[in-house]
């Protein structure tokens, strides 16, 4: 059977304003398992950034349960928190999110900089997980190239290998096809849904194209800060 990752249970996000608060996420109930690979569709402004910010350990709720691994958030420190947020989730941006001066190698050796779980990993042994990794997502011949002479498919395989390299138990990606053309964003999802089947990494997608959702495996769909399948 597969294990459940993360459940929030009515999970409500208000923030204050000039007008008074506004509730960026109401009462959200959702979950997912190892092996899941869910969409999140919405309109912007629909709270969708909101609750990847919070699922993603970057924001908490207001009120509502969040647990993650069956514990609840509220028992975990910060320091602990940060150190999931580097070992557990793994980020993939619309943008990329990579360092433009480094080479493809040290965008992807950034986590093992900041996790633990590796701590005392031999050079040759990261040098292997990194170019194997590389291989996989079929970029491993530009392992030693900028980031900013590559394709925007090619980065954005830089920034899956990056949420890979640490054996990240869920990626959080948000429109992660939003600036690529349709066959680059085809032959992207391709690779989300084989890492997911591959390595059972769970998936949860924000995006606004109705193709990436039904590669998916449930659609949830978000508005005015509610979620429904």
């Amino acid at each position: 059977m597969a294990e459940e990752i993360i459940r929030l249970t009515n999970i409500t996000k208000t923030y204050k304003n000039k007008e008074g608060t506004l509730d960026a996420i109401k009462k959200v109930d959702f979950s997912v398992n190892e092996n899941d690979m869910v969409a999140i569709m919405g309109e912007s402004g629909s709270g969708k950034s909101s609750l990847l910010n919070i699922i993603g350990l970057l924001d908490e709720q207001t009120s509502g349960d969040y647990y993650l691994l069956g514990k609840s958030t509220k028992e975990y420190k910060e320091k602990q928190k940060a150190k999931l947020r580097n070992e557990l989730f793994g980020f993939v941006m619309q943008d990329f999110a990579l360092v433009d001066q480094y080479t493809v190698y040290e965008n992807v050796e950034i986590p093992f900089l900041y996790s633990n779980k590796f701590k005392g990993i031999s050079k040759t042994d990261k040098n292997t997980k990194i170019k194997e990794i590389l291989d996989k997502l079929g970029i491993g011949d530009k392992i030693n190239e900028r980031s900013t002479n590559l394709s925007g498919g090619q980065r954005q395989r830089v920034s899956i290998a990056r949420a890979l390299v640490v054996d990240s138990k869920v990626i959080i990606a948000d429109e992660p096809t939003g600036a690529l053309d349709e066959k680059t964003a085809d032959e992207i999802m391709e690779l989300l849904r084989q890492i997911n089947k591959e390595y059972g990494v769970a998936v949860i997608i924000v995006t606004h194209d109705r193709k990436v959702a039904d590669r998916c495996d449930k659609i949830y769909h978000m508005e005015n800060g509610k979620l429904f399948l």
